[in-house]
């Protein structure tokens, strides 16, 4: 992204672009050490266990804010 700005504005581009690739990481991390972790326990106790809004809601949301931003 930092390609479409002035040779001058790049960095400052760069700096805000990569902030929010850390701030992504992180969340997409918290989430799967909070919410999926607990799925992923209940699949080894019974490996049919059905999906829960509670981890099929988020998942489908980062992929449709990963779409939206992307525009």
């Amino acid at each position: 992204m930092a390609e479409l700005f002035l040779v001058k504005e790049r960095p400052k581009i760069s700096q805000i672009q990569n902030s929010f690739n850390y701030i992504g990481n992180i969340i997409v991390a918290v989430f799967s050490l909070l919410i999926l972790t607990e799925y992923i326990v209940r699949l080894q106790f019974y490996i049919n266990a059905p999906v829960s809004l509670t981890y099929s809601l988020p998942v489908a949301l980062f992929g449709v804010f990963t779409v939206i931003f992307f525009i």
